[in-house]
């Protein structure tokens, strides 16, 4: 930013002639200050316009950041999805169990819910990972499945 300079009154006018120009060096001088007023006001506008930006910026990443929601893990004994082979495709398929607490957490959204628990069928050791992955991707919850043999689902359910 140009300093600015005050006027040169040492010329001093004897005639209209000389008082013309010197009138004409203070109005160059005037529109100078003001161009030097206008450019620190453009870089005054200029930074406050980058600290704007930047808290902006702030805010949007603080936002982000509260809107991550927390992580929950329910262990149960079931599922909430029961896995099943398409009887037409042959592939895995996952139908919603209705009990009572995988109705009860249908509603929340404030949470990123894993379940854990055992799937209620038993698959084949060899399709357990195709399943598993399904299963990791289900929505509104991931679940995670605990193998059980039929033997101990059947003691479990039946009694030991």
């Amino acid at each position: 930013i140009a300093q600015c300079r005050p006027p040169r009154r040492s010329l001093m006018a004897s005639s209209s002639d000389g008082s013309a120009h010197v009138h004409q060096l203070e109005l160059a001088h005037k529109k100078r200050r003001e161009k030097d007023h206008e450019l620190r006001l453009k870089t005054n506008l200029h930074e406050l316009y980058k600290e704007l930006y930047a808290e902006r910026m702030r805010v949007k990443k603080e936002k982000k950041e509260e809107e991550r929601k927390t992580g929950l893990v329910i262990a149960a004994n079931r599922l909430p999805v029961t896995p099943a082979r398409d009887p037409e495709s042959g592939e895995w398929v996952f139908k919603r169990s209705s009990g009572g607490l995988v109705s009860a957490f249908l509603g929340v959204k404030t949470f990123d819910i894993t379940w854990i628990g055992w799937p209620g069928v038993d698959v084949p050791e060899a399709e357990r990972p195709e399943v598993e992955n399904k299963l990791r991707a289900q929505q509104p919850f991931s679940c995670v499945p605990v193998w059980l043999d039929e033997e101990t689902a059947d003691s479990y359910y039946n009694g030991f």
